[in-house]
């Protein structure tokens, strides 16, 4: 949970699988704030370390966007094929 927090996309549905993982109350909220604690921080500190230079920034990173929804499908795409050879696997 607290890794979802950091990528883009996946920061809104995480809840979802906690909740159906039945995970604690508090734990979550922790994990949570911890995770979006980290997020801005290194959010603010990019700010401040691009200063007035953030547009220059902006036009380099924008093609990279559709890569990482690529990346997320391929690694969900992943882990969904994995799940599946394991569960036709027989029980030894």
């Amino acid at each position: 949970m607290l890794l979802g927090r950091l990528i883009p996309g996946v920061r809104s549905v995480v809840s979802f699988p906690a909740g159906l993982s039945e995970m604690p109350v508090a734990r979550f909220v922790a994990l949570t704030a911890l995770g979006s604690a980290v997020w801005n921080c290194l959010l603010i500190g990019a700010g401040w370390a691009l200063g007035s230079r953030w547009r220059e920034a902006t036009e380099l990173v924008e093609g990279l966007d559709v890569w990482v929804y690529v990346g997320v499908v391929a690694a969900v795409a992943a882990a969904y094929g994995a799940h599946r050879v394991r569960r036709a696997r027989p029980d030894p």
